[in-house]
């Protein structure tokens, strides 16, 4: 398993090797969802971010498309359900695949009461 290290209130420039943060964002239709950006090493570092529906199991389909879930696993420590994959043309996808770079990451160091824990909308 993978643990990024969340960070508050950081842009997803200023995010450091196996680092993310959460940040709200707005659908064409005008929905507001959350994005997880996301820094790794694969064939070269990479800053990808995918949507995340958090207090939800599994993943599913949301405002944002493929979407993954996000659920407390422990004192300041999220997990993401289902895996995420970073594919050696750098294409992220869900669930096991042949090729790439396989996470099941789990967000540490992450403090109570930020926004996406609440519910509600972002």
């Amino acid at each position: 398993m993978t643990e990024l290290r969340y960070r508050s209130f950081v842009e997803p420039d200023d995010l450091e090797v196996d680092e993310c943060t959460i940040k709200t964002c707005l659908a064409e239709n005008g929905v507001r969802y959350w994005h997880m950006w996301v820094r790794v090493v694969g064939t070269r570092p990479l800053v990808f971010c995918v949507p995340v529906a958090p207090n939800v199991v599994g993943g599913g389909e949301g405002p944002g498309g493929k979407t993954w879930g996000l659920c407390r696993s422990g004192l300041n420590r999220w997990q993401i359900a289902p895996s995420i994959n970073v594919l050696e043309t750098n294409e992220i996808c869900q669930g096991h695949h042949s090729s790439g770079r396989s996470m099941w990451p789990a967000l540490v160091n992450v403090p109570d009461l930020e926004r996406w824990q609440l519910g509600g909308e972002p």
